[in-house]
């Protein structure tokens, strides 16, 4: 490791990664350098803020879990209060490049 890898995007979608993968599931911390791994090889990443209600929490839970097999949850605290917001209101459950897709 004794690398430091870091990203241009406050989210990053590509870049550097470690060469191992993460095991999926949910995790209270999982730096970006592991699920950008997982997303080289097509899995899903769910992201949300430390804060996030714990209701939107489940419902990511419950999404990942009953219709995917490789994936990984975790809190993220790069996603601003405006993402968190409107994560909150809309169910929103895909955030790329900053921006926020339904």
């Amino acid at each position: 490791m004794g690398v430091d890898l870091t990203y241009e995007a406050d989210i990053p979608t590509t870049g550097p990664y470690r060469h191992l993968p993460p095991e999926p599931g949910e995790y209270n911390y999982l730096p970006p350098q592991r699920w950008l791994n997982l997303l080289r090889r097509g899995g899903v990443a769910f992201l949300y803020h430390p804060c996030t209600d714990e209701l939107l929490v489940d419902d990511l839970r419950t999404v990942a879990q009953s219709c995917l097999n490789y994936y990984v949850m975790t809190p993220y605290p790069n996603l601003t209060e405006a993402m968190v917001r409107l994560l909150n209101k809309k169910k929103c459950s895909k955030v790329k490049n900053g921006n926020i897709f339904y």
